[in-house]
């Protein structure tokens, strides 16, 4: 066997352990925001959920998240899931800053008589939480990247 071969099994044997000690630490949380979507319908208003699975040791969380809108004007609707994560950049404690990247898919109902559109995207953005114990604040800014763009804005807790 050669050492390059060795060696890569030493490191693998010893990393394998630590990702299995690392997935059975793994935390869940759940949580609720008020989401404003900045330039849909002029600015719509709605609200969301999120599960998320953190990892003590690794400054990495994986989340799916769900929104509902409220668009100003009859028979109008407007909804959204993504995915994505969220990576510690910034941890000051208590307080920590993150960047958050991510796909979004959004539906947009424009009433009875015309057609519904669904839309998908990479989202990209920057986000603040603060806690204590399991209860944790945030406050999150992204762009979407659909063809005219979307800032969409979230504040929220997890549980």
């Amino acid at each position: 066997m050669s050492s390059t071969v060795r060696a890569l099994v030493l490191v693998l044997g010893g990393l394998l352990p630590l990702l299995a000690a690392e997935a059975a630490e793994a935390q869940g949380s759940f949580g609720a925001y008020a989401v404003r979507a900045t330039e849909s319908f002029d600015g719509a208003n709605g609200v969301g959920v999120q599960a998320a699975v953190s990892f003590p040791v690794l400054p990495l969380e994986a989340f799916v998240a769900g929104d509902r809108f409220s668009p100003d004007c009859d028979g109008c609707s407007m909804w959204g899931g993504s995915i994505g994560v969220n990576v510690t950049v910034l941890p000051l404690g208590l307080a920590s800053g993150y960047v958050t990247g991510g796909l979004v898919r959004r539906r947009v109902d424009l009433g009875e008589e015309l057609d519904s559109v669904t839309d998908d995207a990479f989202n990209l953005g920057v986000g603040m939480r603060a806690g204590l114990g399991g209860l944790n604040a945030f406050l999150e800014g992204r762009y979407e990247f659909f063809d005219d763009g979307e800032v969409v804005l979230r504040l929220g807790l997890m549980f």
